[in-house]
């Protein structure tokens, strides 16, 4: 048996309670028994004066003559057990017992009174009551109740144990252990007693099946959430992992919490080994970390998602690989902040439109800039203030050309004059086709002397006889060049356009008349035409 079990415990306390209370009471109650068997003893005492009363009178009336009465009432006393002694006094005599042995130090004193006149004192009577006899008996009389109550204590005690076992401990009981063997979230519930339908423990049981119905369902829910969960969960990290994006979980700080392979495969791409710290951001894996930072972290701290493209930064014997990145900010349920990056490659989609943006601003033909590739070009000059020259030219007997011998013929000498514009122009200079035969120069600087020398240079390489192998023959062409300097000239781009144009149509001009004739003509040369 479990010694801290329920029954132990109440039997411990219960039995425990009774023997005290029994003991205690049982302990008053002989004291107090002896006392009142003490006070009996007077009382009887008493009682035997008021039968000897009247005797006792007679006797002390007729006073010498009333000793033998006298003696025999006084022997007759004592023969009663409580009597140890008894003695009469009157009229100056004293009748004594046989045994005057005076076991009380304080006789009963009892005053006899006369017959014929009730308060006329006669005399006394002294009776010495047996004391340790009364008190013996007064002993006997008390343990015997004594015994009895302990008895009938003992009885109520175990009846109280035996009642309280079958209406409360055992059942106690027997719910514990059956609510200890129900598992959580099944069907199992307790039984109620029949004699226990109506009781507290009836509630208690009621109450626990209650809560064991929510806690079913509250599982119950609960695995079907966590089973939701889970597949949830599933899905992501399928997702998650099969992700062609790179996508990274960091801090803060920039330490990698979490990744997908794509991730591990970007590193390995770009011929990193270490996969966990690379900067905030990932900066250190961009090919301008600044520019990046600059443009992410601005928009995370107005919005908590931000998005940009950018290059990585990846080996020489590579091609360029540009992402679009995308950062999303959270904080974990402590507070921890997070940044989850996205990275799209979008090289292939840069490279369509690098090829697009250069298929809009160049001249498939000559492969030079066309006319919206120099104007972007003559803007962003215009716009860093940067001086040049803009040399507009357009090609003198071209056309007579084309129509004799066909388009292929026009075209492949357009081709030559874009490879001369080419080979005579440096890297800091640049050249295009401003439509038809015209042709566009935009020489950095305004050094006159150093844009007539360039302009005779292509002029000797477009003079050049240009043979027609499909028609076996040479033809020839020649151009005439107008020039305007920006901003000495004008600092509006349109009116500068209009100032080198009108300097090419008074070359053309003077051209037509003599071949031989200047072909430059600068904006600021003295000719009121271009003024």
């Amino acid at each position: 048996m479990n010694r801290s079990g329920l029954v132990v415990r109440i039997a411990l306390g219960v039995g425990g309670t009774a023997v005290s209370v029994t003991l205690l009471c049982t302990f008053l109650f002989y004291q107090l028994t002896v006392k009142q068997e003490i006070k009996v003893s007077t009382q009887q005492a008493e009682s035997l004066f008021i039968t000897v009363k009247e005797t006792a009178a007679s006797a002390a009336y007729l006073g010498e003559q009333g000793t033998d009465l006298a003696q025999e009432l006084v022997d007759g006393l004592t023969n009663n057990e409580m009597v140890a002694s008894a003695h009469m006094q009157f009229s100056g005599l004293r009748v004594s017992s046989g045994t005057d042995g005076t076991t009380s130090a304080t006789p009963e004193i009892y005053n006899i009174y006369s017959i014929f006149q009730p308060d006329e004192k006669l005399g006394e009577l002294h009776l010495y009551l047996d004391q340790e006899y009364i008190q013996s008996r007064a002993e006997d009389i008390a343990r015997g109740s004594a015994l009895a109550m302990l008895f009938l204590a003992f009885l109520v005690t175990l009846f109280v144990m035996v009642a309280a076992y079958y209406l409360v401990t055992r059942p106690l009981s027997r719910i514990a252990k059956t609510l200890h063997n129900i598992e959580p979230g099944t069907e199992g519930r307790l039984p109620k007693a029949d004699f226990h339908q109506q009781s507290e423990l009836g509630s208690l049981v009621e109450d626990i099946n209650q809560l064991l119905s929510k806690a079913e369902h509250q599982l119950k829910s609960e695995r079907q959430l966590r089973a939701q969960i889970e597949a949830l969960e599933k899905k992501f990290r399928l997702m998650f992992q099969n992700s062609i994006s790179p996508i990274v979980l960091a801090d803060i700080k920039g330490n990698v919490m979490l990744h997908n392979l794509a991730f591990e495969r970007l590193l390995d791409s770009l011929g990193v080994t270490d996969s966990t710290q690379h900067g905030p951001l990932l900066c250190d894996l961009f090919a301008a970390p600044t520019a990046m930072l600059n443009t992410i972290v601005p928009a995370l701290k107005t919005n908590n998602v931000a998005l940009g493209e950018f290059k990585l930064r990846t080996p020489p014997d590579k091609p360029g690989c540009w992402v679009q990145m995308v950062v999303s900010n959270f904080k974990s349920d402590d507070a921890s902040e997070y940044q989850q990056i996205t990275l799209h490659d979008i090289s292939s989609q840069h490279e369509e439109l690098k090829a697009l943006s250069r298929k809009a601003q160049y001249d498939p033909l000559t492969e030079l800039l066309n006319r919206h590739g120099l104007e972007n070009k003559l803007d962003e000059k215009v716009s860093k203030g940067e001086p040049f020259t803009l040399v507009l030219f357009d090609l003198n007997w071209f056309k007579q050309v084309n129509d004799r011998y066909g388009h292929s013929a026009g075209d492949s000498i357009l081709r030559y004059i874009a490879e001369g514009i080419r080979n005579t122009l440096s890297q800091t200079d640049t050249g295009g086709r401003w439509g038809g035969d015209e042709f566009v120069l935009i020489i950095d600087g305004t050094d006159r002397q150093r844009v007539m020398e360039l302009c005779q240079q292509l002029l000797d390489f477009i003079s050049q006889p240009y043979p027609l192998e499909e028609f076996e023959t040479e033809v020839r062409v020649g151009a005439s060049m107008g020039a305007a300097m920006f901003p000495h000239h004008k600092s509006d781009i349109k009116e500068l356009i209009a100032l080198a144009d009108k300097a090419m149509y008074v070359a053309k001009g003077v051209k037509s008349r003599d071949k031989n004739d200047e072909f430059l003509i600068f904006a600021d040369d003295e000719d009121p035409s271009i003024t």
